[in-house]
């Protein structure tokens, strides 16, 4: 599961490795990363509920999830993975509050 639009480097690698997995990622990802057939984009609300009730996926309020632009610097889009029974919250980057 590709959480993070801008964390691309290892998914070739990972796919040629294990090319009978399932990959889900981000729109960038879709669009970047053609040679990856994806099984869905965590756009969907559908695709974010599959791993429930266990994972919970939610796309922070307010992010340009879709196409962040600039993209030579936006990078504040990923997705938050939070774990229920550890009570464990994942984010492939950065918290910031201001």
């Amino acid at each position: 599961i590709a959480v993070h639009p801008f964390h691309t480097l290892a998914f070739p690698a990972f796919y040629e490795a294990f090319p009978n997995t399932k990959y889900y990622g981000t729109p960038r990802h879709l669009r970047r990363l053609t040679q990856i057939p994806w099984a869905g984009s965590l756009e969907d609300c559908q695709t974010r509920k599959i791993w429930e009730p266990e994972v919970e996926l939610r796309i922070p309020a307010g992010a340009e999830f879709v196409n962040p632009l600039p993209e030579t610097s936006n990078h504040f889009v990923s997705v938050f993975v939070f774990h229920r029974p550890s009570r464990t919250l994942h984010v492939d980057d950065t918290i910031a509050y201001g």
